[in-house]
């Protein structure tokens, strides 16, 4: 579950940066687009898809 997640032990960004395909990114240059992707409530706004057509809610 999400919330799983949030009670960790171990950060979710971090989980991710250790795993196999973390490690690959990270050597072919893409650990800070890793880490951005990763962080949980980065950004006020939540997209949601509605009637095929993407829309922001913002909160």
């Amino acid at each position: 579950m999400l919330i799983d997640l949030f009670l960790a032990p171990v950060p979710f960004g971090r989980t991710i940066e250790q795993g196999e395909h973390g490690r690959f990114l990270e050597t072919i240059g893409f650990g800070g687009d890793m880490r951005v992707a990763t962080e949980i409530v980065s950004m006020p706004v939540l997209p949601v898809l509605r009637d095929g057509r993407l829309s922001l809610v913002e909160g």
